[in-house]
């Protein structure tokens, strides 16, 4: 169903457990969604091909907005917030993996927070 910008980008904060996002681009409703977790500014390019509204990544630099902002909202969300939201269905994988090949092992995530980058 398609969205506003600004109510797309504070769902996307919610989410993801954002403080903050950083964003560029054309503005209007979103519908189709490209997302890459961690570091994707590699593939904003296919992302434009297949007509994506927005995507989500992390890690943008400054002249990665200024080259795309005409074609597709880009929204930095941040390396960690982009990525550890993956770890429990990774860890349910595992775990499947291991229960499938009869392996005793345990798989753990961690409950803390590991990120280092902090926003003031």
């Amino acid at each position: 169903k398609p969205m506003k910008q600004e109510a797309f980008l504070l769902l996307i904060k919610k989410k993801l457990g954002a403080t903050a996002v950083r964003y560029t681009g054309r503005s209007g409703s979103i519908k189709h969604v490209a997302v890459c977790g961690g570091s994707g500014a590699e593939l904003i390019g296919n992302a434009v091909s297949k007509h994506a509204d927005v995507m989500i990544t992390a890690d943008l630099k400054y002249h990665t907005f200024q080259d795309f902002e005409e074609k597709i909202l880009l929204v930095d969300a941040g390396h960690y917030e982009t990525e550890h939201i993956v770890l429990p269905v990774l860890a349910q994988k595992i775990t499947q993996i291991l229960k499938h090949n009869h392996h005793l092992g345990k798989v753990f995530t961690t409950k803390h927070s590991t990120n280092p980058v902090h926003i003031f």
